[in-house]
């Protein structure tokens, strides 16, 4: 816990559930209320990883220009550190000790196979932060064939499966993933 210049009280810890733990930061109106400008309604989540693995919050400091320093633990192949700087700008610049880990808030994505010959086509890409993922399929000419995927997905590495439908032709397609308000474009060949 840190009390900002301004009264605000800053919390950093774990949040666990049955289905993935990660790391939570939550800032209240000195009052107590939840501050509403503040992330999400009041908090936000990075760094999440399936139940099976832990991961805490050893410190947090709140910097003079008002952003928020954790430093912590998570476990994912192995045992590794993090340090997270949170921007309150719904994006969080990391660094870690092991290349998993999201490095930007830029959207990072790749596919494979590619050219995809059978009816499945996998993706994975990184997102800094829970939300809404949008993954669009267009012809080269530009028409929407397919929308997969349109759900919220939690932060950290997702990897979406994709089944394209015999009705689909041979041909060059291109991929949209819209994820924290980032686009990636990947174009792909299917040749079956």
């Amino acid at each position: 816990m840190a009390i900002q210049d301004n009264g605000k009280i800053v919390l950093a810890g774990n949040i666990n559930n049955s289905s993935y733990n990660a790391i939570g930061l939550a800032r209240l109106n000195s009052n107590g209320t939840a501050d509403l400008t503040f992330g999400n309604n009041g908090r936000d989540t990075f760094f999440s990883v399936s139940s099976a693995r832990s991961l805490g919050v050893n410190e947090m400091i709140v910097q003079p220009d008002g952003k928020i320093l954790t430093t912590g633990y998570l476990q994912l192949n192995k045992d590794n550190f993090f340090t997270a700087r949170y921007l309150n700008t719904q994006q969080i610049k990391t660094v870690a000790s092991n290349n998993e880990i999201i490095a930007s808030n830029v959207l990072k994505a790749g596919m494979y196979p590619n050219p995809v010959t059978g009816s499945q086509i996998t993706l994975q890409f990184n997102m800094a932060y829970t939300g809404k993922v949008m993954i669009d399929i267009y012809d080269i000419n530009g028409k929407q064939m397919l929308q997969p995927v349109n759900k919220n997905e939690h932060g950290g590495i997702v990897t979406e499966n994709i089944v394209i439908p015999s009705s689909v032709p041979n041909g060059t397609y291109l991929i949209t993933i819209l994820a924290n308000n980032e686009k990636k474009l990947l174009k792909f060949e299917l040749m079956r």
